[in-house]
């Protein structure tokens, strides 16, 4: 219970107490919580690990290897190993068990990209210490993604990103359009790892 009221009484720095949080803390000191069993609330979501995860995890270990060694993108050995941690294969069997290979292996290059971006966005950077730069950064990734979609209307070509990191979405675009309705009728980008 008191791990529990000290998760409830936890916050950033950067957000104000609330009143009916503190009420909600004081009214539940020293009473007991009962969590009821939430697998009734998880009864219609696909579960299970896709027969692909083997698979997947060649064809990932693969495509890590690439990233760290031909492009270089995770040169910190901390941040090598934090994605290998990640087991990005086994969150995608489980989270989309169902999936054909093509889909999974698209939603886990998504992750890892979305994992990596995450992790330099802060972590690996000093995006957390200067708004400027991170400004841009999220402004960079975000026309970046929207062109290797193709729903960007700015019609410059696709220039590669100043971070290493964006242009891994170039691949997950060109994915989406091939399986999207619009097909390859969309443009493609000019650069993908």
């Amino acid at each position: 219970m008191s791990a529990i009221l000290s998760i409830l009484r936890w916050r950033p720095w950067f957000l104000q107490e609330s009143d009916s949080r503190q009420n909600l803390l004081e009214s539940l000191q020293g009473r007991s919580v009962n969590i009821p069993d939430l697998q009734s609330l998880f009864r219609e979501w696909p579960q299970g690990v896709s027969p692909e995860l083997g698979r997947l995890e060649n064809d990932i270990n693969e495509k890590l290897k690439i990233l760290t060694q031909h492009l270089r993108l995770f040169p910190e050995v901390k941040r090598r190993e934090k994605m290998k941690a990640a087991d990005t294969a086994l969150f995608s069997a489980t989270w989309w068990p169902y999936a054909d290979f093509e889909a999974l292996r698209t939603v886990t290059y998504l992750s890892i990209r979305l994992f990596a971006w995450d992790d330099d966005s802060c972590e690996f950077s000093t995006l957390c210490t200067d708004i400027v730069k991170a400004t841009e950064f999220r402004s960079e990734t975000i026309n970046y993604i929207n062109k290797s979609l193709g729903i960007s209307y700015d019609p410059k070509p696709v220039e590669t990103p100043s971070n290493a990191i964006i242009p891994m979405f170039g691949e997950i675009g060109e994915r989406f359009r091939q399986s999207s309705s619009l097909g390859n009728s969309l443009p493609t980008s000019s650069y993908f790892p």
